[in-house]
């Protein structure tokens, strides 16, 4: 598999110290009003990911529409920037009567799903969030006709919360042929869970899901970056 690691800004490299140098790729938030040109220089492909919830987009609630369009007009423009052909994108949460599968699917489809991935989302609080499950997953990627990115620990995450077999409900997602992965570990307790941990911090199967990725994949690392305990990470990932 290809490798590489999540960020947010390009002052985050520093961070990462000599982990950078391991990696066949990294990906970085496109967070609207930054400049990613000094990326253009670096010798490493990029990945990109879309503003979230944690920025005010949701693509099921039209309420949210010109926040939503700029964000994917910057990430787009950005890709364009970086000649990157892979944007990770959250389906969005049911907020209210007005949000919908239909709002974000068509969404998808104005602003082009050549270069979108849809993520499946983790279950929060039993919050109402689009493609929580392979089923959600499946209608979503039907009607978007876009790509899928699959993020293990959110699926083991909604497992736990759900009450589901872990790998038995991961294999559902893994039918769907996903195309782009994110990796990281996660403490689950019960119905409860502490994410984006480094490898080993959690308690995740992560041989397994490794061993899923197919090896002309690319698979994020997505975790808060410490320079010693990425190349951990990384290190972890080669095996496979």
């Amino acid at each position: 598999m290809k490798i590489g690691l999540k960020m947010y800004y390009p002052s985050e490299m520093k961070e990462a110290g000599n982990a950078i140098k391991e990696c066949d790729f990294l990906e970085f938030m496109a967070v609207e009003g930054t400049d990613y040109s000094s990326l253009k220089g670096i010798g490493l492909p990029i990945t990109l990911h879309c503003e979230h919830e944690s920025f005010g987009v949701n693509f099921a609630n039209p309420k949210a529409a010109e926040k939503n369009c700029r964000a994917l007009e910057f990430a787009l423009e950005t890709a364009r920037l970086l000649d990157s052909e892979t944007i990770v994108v959250h389906p969005g949460n049911l907020e209210g009567n007005d949000c919908s599968l239909k709002n974000s699917t068509g969404l998808i489809q104005e602003f082009g799903p050549k270069r979108l991935f849809v993520e499946n989302m983790p279950c929060i609080n039993f919050q109402s969030r689009l493609c929580l499950t392979p089923e959600d997953c499946t209608e979503y990627l039907k009607s978007a006709k876009t790509n899928f990115c699959l993020d293990f620990a959110h699926a083991a995450e909604t497992a736990a919360v759900l009450g589901k077999e872990s790998q038995e409900f991961i294999e559902g997602f893994l039918k769907l042929k996903p195309k782009y992965f994110h990796l990281c570990d996660s403490l689950i307790e019960g119905k409860q869970f502490k994410s984006h941990l480094h490898f080993g911090e959690g308690n995740l199967p992560l041989e397994k899901f490794a061993k899923a990725v197919p090896k002309n994949s690319k698979a994020a690392i997505e975790t808060w970056n410490h320079p010693e305990k990425s190349l951990k990470d990384i290190e972890f990932l080669r095996q496979f």
